[in-house]
C-alpha cells in the first residue's frame, strides 16, 4: 500500500504529498546519510525528481532482516527497492540499469563491492523509512 501511494505521489510529482507519506512514520525518514527527518528542503535544493521512484519502485524488491551478530535479535526488517541494493544476482544488476548506466553500475562495483545507488526502504509496518544514495 505505501509503495502504491508512493507511485501515486511521484506520478503527479507531488513532493509535499511524498513528504507527508515520509514524515508519517515512527521513526525520522533518512533521506541521505546520516540526514534524518523532513526531506522536503533537500530535495528542492539537490532538484529531486520523483520520476526516479517511478523507476525504482517497477524493480525487483528484496527482503531484508538486520541482525545481531552476538544475540541474533532482529535490529531491523525492510523491504527494499531495487533488488541490487541486497545479496545482488546479476538479474539484479541488469534491471538496475533503468537507474544507472551500466558504466556507472560496475564503478559502484569496483569501488564498493556492492550497490550504492538510490534505494528505498519500507518497513513491514509499511513505513516508508528512507531513500538514500551514497554508500
Amino acid at each position: 500500500m505505501t509503495r502504491a501511494n508512493l507511485i501515486d505521489a511521484a506520478s503527479r510529482c507531488l513532493v509535499a504529498e511524498l513528504a507527508a507519506i515520509a514524515n508519517s512514520g515512527p521513526e525520522p525518514f533518512r533521506f541521505s546519510i546520516p540526514d534524518r527527518g523532513d526531506p522536503t528542503e533537500h530535495w528542492m535544493k539537490s532538484g529531486f525528481d520523483p520520476a526516479v521512484l517511478l523507476r525504482l519502485f517497477a524493480l525487483d524488491v528484496k527482503h531484508q532482516i538486520y541482525q545481531d551478530s552476538q544475540s541474533g535479535a532482529i535490529l531491523g526488517e525492510y523491504f527494499i527497492w531495487p533488488g541490487a541494493a541486497f545479496e545482488p544476482t546479476d538479474h539484479d544488476w541488469k534491471a538496475a540499469e533503468a537507474l544507472y548506466p551500466a558504466s556507472e553500475l560496475a564503478r559502484m562495483k569496483e569501488l564498493t563491492g556492492g550497490y550504492t545507488g538510490i534505494r528505498a526502504f519500507i518497513t513491514p509496518a509499511r513505513h516508508w523509512w528512507a531513500l538514500v544514495e551514497g554508500d
